[in-house]
């Protein structure tokens, strides 16, 4: 009998987890359901957010661009869409950064004797980890949001065309998620990022060299002028529009008129620099 029960707690020994892995495990499953609830978060305000700016354009936009389509017209159409990217950007860098202080905080838990071997690779970064497996969802699902949403602006333009004699295009892709990671002492984000996510042009078909022109982008370096540059496809002198850099704040917004209709490459950058921060190319019709 003594000796089976001797085996029997040999048996018990081999099947439980060393401490050091039950740890390591609670850790993994402890950052891994706090981000599968940050990105559900993440996703509901993308999801309402996308769905409140579609009934904006079906209820405020539509019904008298049906009637009466302007320019004024389409710059509310313009404050509309950057009030969504602010909000979308917002929300990305929010979610990013909570996914990242999700993994520290399981990270910071673990013993000095755990992590002699190194950080766990679900709680690293790279493939593998909680924290981009976390960042994939949530560029996954910008992606399928502003597939919705690009669904949507096709119609718009469609009206606007019918029932004017003006064209109206838009280009617009999701605000980027933060670069993020976490180690067992700090968290942290990469925000100073310039980029250029949303472009809107309109002409009157009945005029010549009547474009107007709005670009949309992030940027955080407050304080500082932004100049946002469209130079033509033909024989012209690049427009310009510098954006005062006192009036904003992670977002910045500049207007172009007077436009030949024409492709255009268009860049953001800091006014007085050459070169460009971010780039993009559109055409004015």
């Amino acid at each position: 009998m003594r000796t089976r029960l001797v085996i029997a707690l040999s048996l018990l020994a081999l099947a439980a987890p060393a401490p050091a892995q039950s740890e390591v495990a609670a850790a993994i499953k402890q950052a891994r359901t706090e981000c599968k609830a940050d990105v559900a978060a993440f996703k509901q305000v993308l999801d309402q957010s996308i769905a409140d700016a579609i009934e904006g354009m079906e209820l405020g936009f539509e019904p008298i661009a049906e009637e009466n389509f302007s320019v004024v017209l389409a710059d509310d159409m313009v404050a509309l869409l950057d009030g969504l990217q602010e909000t979308v950007q917002a929300a990305a860098r929010d979610h990013a950064l909570a996914l990242a202080a999700h993994v520290y905080a399981a990270l910071s838990g673990l013993s000095g004797a755990t992590l002699e071997d190194g950080v766990p690779v679900e709680l690293g970064v790279g493939n593998g980890g909680v924290l981009d497996e976390s960042l994939a969802v949530m560029d996954k699902a910008l992606a399928k949001a502003y597939r919705k949403l690009d669904k949507r602006l096709d119609k718009t333009e469609a009206l606007v065309a019918q029932h004017s004699t003006f064209t109206l295009q838009f280009s617009i892709k999701a605000p980027r998620v933060p670069a993020v990671a976490a180690s067992p002492s700090n968290s942290d984000a990469l925000l100073h990022e310039q980029s250029i996510d949303f472009l809107v042009s309109t002409s009157d078909l009945s005029e010549g060299n009547d474009g107007h022109l709005w670009v949309g982008g992030t940027t955080f370096d407050t304080g500082i002028d932004m100049r946002i540059e469209a130079t033509a496809m033909m024989e012209l002198e690049p427009a310009f529009s510098v954006v005062d850099g006192s009036f904003y704040e992670g977002r910045v917004v500049g207007h172009l008129s007077g436009l030949p209709e024409t492709a255009y490459v268009i860049s953001l950058t800091h006014d007085g620099s050459t070169g460009g921060l971010a780039t993009a190319s559109f055409n004015v019709r």
